[in-house]
């Protein structure tokens, strides 16, 4: 954090401060939670090329509607047979025989095995897409991104042997590698997190292009664009919220005004709706264990498995391509990831800050106390956010150029494409942030215990914390 938030700032870890309180960690949940909100949303706008942040007020509009909110993959592959192919193999090792003639000279005569060969090509193709939907109504949906490859899959044909004729023959019928076709979905319930995420501050709802594409299954089963629209607002309403952060993905600003600097967005934690409720403490016992919280890590757990599941999806479609030696995949995307700094740990650090106070003594003059003032810099948070998509942008930027440049030396093509690998690098990092925001959790809950167990002398067991917290509400 030091790396963002610069070497001159005084920062104090809560755990390490005497004037962090119990009831600051309440507060000290809620800005982890919010700041992993606000995270999982730059993820989510990487996997899905900036259209997640300008989709989500017209997600809450149709929260306004009562209408759920579900994000859905789906994914067709086909697999079609091109052609055979048959030639000759010259075996790698020879047998060399020797002749002696009429007249005494030897002669040495070389041989080769030959073996005759039949490769069956097919063609791979794959077209996924991810789309949000709202209510039971999956046929109507907005677009967020999609993808498709093509590539050429060789299978030798395999050998048998015929007993009548006492020999290894070919296989007469061919040996399809994959199914024919093949369509796969997986969906989540994500009204929850568009729940918590920020929404308009305008009241009167307008009428606007639809910022995605429009997406209605036709009759083959899957989502094709039309010409349909949805109640949407606007993209510039969006970016004229005052609490979106604009953010400049490069530092260095471009050699021509003809090219813009490319840009993406965030929001400020505080615009999160989050608050553990603390008003009934037959619900509410420490900041982790209340139901806002348990419910938030909960639905977490089941959105991490989820982009897990269709990342892994998505990801394996390199090992149907022959060929693709040089770059392994996951190993590429996960070293990038790892070098990505999650916001989460900003709300961790503190700005320590001294506190004047003036007071009044006996004899009528006046003193002046220094004590320590911990306080957590909303601007912190935003810093920390806005780097986090700079890292996003920059990762997902390096690693697409390196495998699309593996992919152009693949004369049978690839399954892997662009959107393929951003959707990777947003899921990778999305389900780092959610397991992050775990940690911190938990970590919030052992600082509690550390404290209550320095202050009363001993371990504090489930009965005495329960005690203690009967005390507490009195």
């Amino acid at each position: 954090m030091n790396q963002i938030l610069g070497t001159n700032r005084n920062f104090v870890y809560p755990a390490d401060s005497k004037d962090h309180t119990y009831e600051d960690k309440y507060m000290l949940a809620e800005a982890t939670t919010k700041t992993a909100l606000v995270a999982v949303g730059n993820c989510l706008d990487t996997a899905f090329h900036g259209q997640f942040w300008n989709n989500v007020f017209t997600m809450h509009q149709w929260l306004d509607a009562d209408k759920t909110i579900t994000l859905k993959m789906q994914c067709n592959d086909t697999c079609t047979f091109l052609t055979t192919k048959e030639y000759e193999t010259k075996s790698d090792t020879k047998a060399v025989t020797s002749h002696t003639g009429f007249f005494g000279t030897t002669y040495k005569k070389e041989q080769y095995t030959t073996t005759t060969v039949l490769e069956d090509h097919y063609t791979l193709t794959t077209d996924w897409a991810f789309v949000v939907y709202c209510g039971d109504d999956p046929d109507e949906n907005i677009k967020l991104t999609s993808g498709k490859g093509t590539s050429t899959n060789v299978q030798k044909r395999p050998m048998a042997y015929n007993s009548t004729a006492q020999t290894r023959e070919y296989a007469t019928q061919r040996t399809m590698p994959y199914p024919a076709c093949s369509a796969e979905e997986e969906e989540i319930d994500l009204t929850w997190f568009i729940q918590c995420m920020p929404s308009s501050q305008k009241t009167e709802l307008i009428q606007a292009e639809v910022v995605g594409e429009v997406v209605v299954k036709d009759t083959n089963g899957f989502g094709q664009s039309t010409s349909k629209s949805l109640k949407q607002q606007s993209t510039a309403d969006f970016q004229c919220d005052p609490d979106v952060m604009v953010i400049d993905l490069v530092d260095s600003p471009q050699a021509s005004l003809r090219v813009p600097t490319p840009q993406s967005y965030s929001f400020a934690p505080h615009r999160c709706h989050f608050t553990i409720d603390r008003s009934d403490e037959s619900k509410c016992h420490t900041p982790t264990r209340n139901e806002e919280m348990k419910q938030i890590l909960r639905r977490s757990r089941r959105f991490m498995e989820y982009v897990t599941v269709v990342g892994d999806t998505l990801m394996q479609k390199v090992d149907k391509t022959n060929g693709t030696q040089g770059l392994n995949f996951p190993h590429l995307v996960a070293t990038a990831v790892n070098t990505v700094v999650v916001p989460v740990a900003a709300t961790f650090v503190f700005n320590d800050a001294q506190d004047t106070t003036t007071r009044t003594t006996g004899d009528g003059g006046e003193t002046k106390e220094h004590r320590l003032k911990v306080t957590l810099s909303p601007n912190d948070l935003k810093h920390a956010l806005s780097s986090h998509v700079k890292q996003l942008h920059d990762i997902e930027t390096t690693t697409t150029a390196a495998m699309m440049a593996n992919t152009a030396t693949l004369d049978q093509g690839s399954l892997i494409d662009k959107n393929n690998v951003q959707v990777n690098i947003g899921f990778k990092c999305l389900a780092m942030v959610l397991q992050q925001h775990y940690e911190a959790i938990m970590t919030i809950e052992s600082m509690l215990y550390a404290q209550l167990n320095a202050a009363i002398g001993k371990h504090v067991t489930a009965d005495d914390f329960n005690e203690y917290m009967d005390y507490h509400y009195r």
